[in-house]
């Protein structure tokens, strides 16, 4: 799809939206994120994939064909967490630090090496596909904003979830779930954003507690096993304690987390929102506010 013809005149700034990508459905609701976005004034363009840079330069193509060329373009990743080697990639491919980071090089040797081991898992295969150490060509100002992160839009659009299956919050004890990064080290700066999320959704909800948990879907089979763990421990503390569990997926898109959670949390009670924080249309405005912050 091009960059809305109508949109070209009315703002100097134009918006690149950096989505993973994820069944058909899913990617049309990203479009539908492009249309409140160009009834906003604001010539756009989508790139899919895990910093796809043919993706991208396609994107960034057709914005800097428009004319009036945009005078930048601002970034804007549909992620959860900025504490992610995706997102430091993001930064190289668009030049904004000057190589990848010592984090993502060794994800990729660690990906390259448990795929060998493990050649079913499929997560890791496309991670390892999607890797390219270009930048992307524009000559065009490009501006890169931060991911969900924090932002106040989250823990309201999780509340919205919550509702879906809540019943008597005081009584409830509410799981994020979140795929999460690969390093601990990582993990631990990704978590600053996640609590802030789980505090800020118990305060609107009044739930009796809120915890967030990474899956770690990227890391070594030995850490993934650990926190699966770490997580039915918790669920099963607070069902003795005579709380309800409720868990919400802490993500842009589901993308078959259902599967894993059935086996980590098997034979423990809990009610679960299939949706993830796409479609909703506080992502939409939070894309605005990324762009307004960077105007």
């Amino acid at each position: 799809m091009a960059a809305n013809v109508a949109a070209e005149a009315a703002k100097p700034t134009a918006i690149l939206l950096l989505a993973h990508g994820g069944s058909a459905q899913w990617n049309q609701e990203v479009e539908r994120v492009r249309q409140t976005l160009t009834k906003a004034g604001y010539a756009n363009e989508v790139a899919f994939g895990m910093a796809d840079v043919s993706a991208m330069d396609r994107a960034l193509a057709k914005l800097e064909a428009l004319r009036p060329k945009p005078k930048q373009v601002v970034c804007v990743p549909l992620l959860v967490n900025s504490r992610s080697e995706l997102y430091e990639h993001f930064e190289y491919v668009l030049g904004k630090r000057p190589k990848p980071s010592d984090v993502f090089i060794n994800a990729v040797k660690e990906a390259v090496h448990d795929e060998a081991r493990y050649p079913k898992n499929q997560h890791k295969a496309h991670h390892h596909n999607a890797i390219d150490s270009r930048r992307v060509a524009t000559k065009l100002p490009l501006k890169l904003s931060p991911a969900l992160d924090d932002h106040p839009h989250v823990a309201r659009i999780l509340w919205d979830r919550a509702k879906t299956v809540s019943r008597n919050p005081d009584k409830e004890t509410v799981i994020l779930i979140s795929h999460g990064p690969y390093t601990d080290a990582m993990d631990i700066l990704w978590m600053q954003n996640a609590d802030q999320v789980a505090r800020q959704l118990k305060e609107l909800g009044g739930f009796a507690e809120v915890k967030a948990f990474n899956l770690r879907d990227d890391s070594a089979r030995e850490i993934r096993e650990k926190k699966a763990k770490e997580i039915r421990s918790f669920v099963s503390q607070a069902q003795r304690r005579g709380q309800k569990i409720l868990v919400l997926p802490h993500l842009v898109a589901t993308n078959g987390i259902e599967k894993r959670l059935t086996e980590t949390l098997g034979g423990l009670f809990y009610k679960m929102s299939r949706q993830a924080l796409l479609p909703h249309p506080l992502i939409a405005q939070w894309v605005l506010s990324q762009v307004k912050n960077n105007e």
